[in-house]
Formats: C-alpha cells, structure tokens, sequence
C-alpha cells in the first residue's frame, strides 16, 4: 500500500475489520453491513428538506428519501436519481445519507434516494426495475416535488454506477422519458470472470474486494437462467458488453485508482467516448468505491 494517499490510507484504516472473520452467505454479509449503517445523526448535515416517501413500483411501492439543498426556497430546482452501491445486496438509504446531504447542498440540487429491492432475496431484474420505476416517476411527476424533469440526472456508485448506466440504457429503448446526465461512480461494468489488472492488483486490502465483488455477482441473478450465464451474463448488468450503447444520456465517469473495478469502468468509459456520449472522465481519483 505504499504511495497511497494520506487520507485515502486513513480512511482505509478507520473502516477496516479484520478481527471479525468472513460472512459465508450474502444474507450474513448483508445482515452485518444493515447493523452497521448509521442513522442520520444530531451532527447531520442541515438540509431545506428532506422527505421520506413512496413512489410507484413494478411489484409495489419503492421507498426513497428526498434531499432538498439547504438554500431550497421552493423553486424548481435540478435532481439527481441516485441509486446506492453495496454489490446489489448491501446498503440502505441510511448509509449514503451523509454523503448526499453533502452533494445536495454543495451542487445545489435535489437528490432522490432510492431503496431499490436487494439481492438475494430480490433477483435481477427486481432492483433494477425498481431504480426505473423512481427515475419515471421523478421524470413525469417530479414537478410536484420542485424537480425540473429537464435537468434530470441519475447516479451511484459501484453497483449504483452499473444501476445508473442500466436504467440509461433502458430509458433510451423504453422512450418514456429523457435523462440529461449520468454521473457513473466507480461503475461496476462487467463479470469477474473475465478478469483485469485492477481485479487483480487491488483484490483486497483497498476497502471493496474482490471477495465481495463476487459474492454480489453470484447472489444478483444475472448471471443465471434465464437471464443468462457467468459466461454471458445479462446485458443489462453487464453493461460494458452491450452491444450498443449510442443514444445513452451524456455521461461522467470517476474511477478510483485503487479499485478493483477501475479497468472495467475505463473500458465503459472509452465505449462511451467512442459514440460521443462521455462527457467527463476522472482516473486520477486515489479512492475506490467504498469512499462513496
């Protein structure tokens, strides 16, 4: 771990665990991450707003949390979907709270939260559909929660970057509304199977590894019948082997130097570059996803 960032190392320090042995299942795994996420605090930071709610699911209502910018005086502001990461089975609205109370008030705009149904319990395309389902409804009836449905982005991290590019995709074939922008951080883009440097050199001891990596594929669903195979998972999940990606909302990209997904999220980005969709692309970041 040498040459790694000073607070990038202190980060890595304060949050890793290696007295508590390794979780055997998913639902253990997934079970241990809920206990451990906190809930928003006296120390929060202070917002306009911030709204709990429903919105319309595909097999029922799909909770998400609301973050208004702390200058929010009632106007029509821009709103970023975003979907959280925890390789489709970990992570709750709870865990990305500070976070997006932070993005809100800094870029000034409105941030839906969604908790999208997880792996294993739900299998692709369940969650998925669920980040579809909250990004329609914020794009035909976020009007009436103060969100321009023409400056409407989606975003995540790690599996919420893979999620962001999934329902990007889907709103181009399905027409039924348009993003603007799709803010992919350290994306999940491809299987572990076929294997790249940054799998590799940076399997573990950098926060998201490579054991979670593959425990979150085997427990998501893409990769079995019917939806496909660990040798041709779903395009859908497995977004960097779509085979078109023109027509996709334009696109930032950020990958973590030491992530394990870096190269997978690079290879995304020049796919993206190549029909002219990418707006944006920051490789020089010293943080995997797990910062996010």
């Amino acid at each position: 771990m040498a040459g790694l960032d000073a607070d990038f190392k202190a980060f890595l320090d304060a949050t890793s665990n290696t007295s508590e042995p390794r979780a055997t299942t998913a639902e253990e795994q997934q079970r241990r991450r809920d206990l451990e996420e906190k809930r928003p605090g006296e120390d929060a930071e202070t917002m306009g707003k911030v709204v709990n709610m429903e919105v319309p699911g595909p097999d029922g209502e799909v909770p998400v949390r609301i973050y208004y910018p702390r200058s929010f005086k009632g106007e029509a502001l821009p709103v970023c979907v975003y979907f959280h990461g925890g390789c489709w089975f970990m992570g709750r609205l709870d865990g990305k709270d500070a976070w997006l109370r932070r993005l809100s008030n800094v870029a000034n705009i409105i941030i839906m939260s969604v908790d999208y149904r997880r792996a294993p319990q739900s299998k692709f395309p369940a969650g998925l559909e669920d980040c579809y389902a909250a990004t329609k409804h914020a794009a035909l009836k976020g009007s009436e929660l103060s969100m321009d449905p023409k400056r409407l982005a989606v975003g995540g991290d790690s599996c919420g970057g893979n999620l962001s590019a999934a329902v990007s995709l889907l709103a181009r074939d399905r027409g039924e509304f348009t993003i603007a922008l799709q803010l992919l951080l350290c994306p999940m883009t491809d299987h572990y199977l076929p294997g790249t440097d940054s799998l590799r050199d940076n399997a573990e001891d950098y926060g998201y590894d490579a054991w979670l990596n593959k425990m979150g594929w085997d427990a998501y669903g893409a990769t079995t019948p019917p939806h496909g195979s660990p040798e041709q998972p779903h395009t859908l999940a497995a977004v960097l082997r779509h085979t078109d990606v023109s027509g996709v909302p334009p696109a930032l990209v950020v990958l973590g130097q030491y992530d394990i997904v870096h190269d997978e999220g690079l290879k995304y980005a020049e796919k993206l570059a190549a029909v002219n969709v990418l707006r944006g692309l920051d490789t020089a970041t010293p943080v995997s996803d797990t910062t996010f």
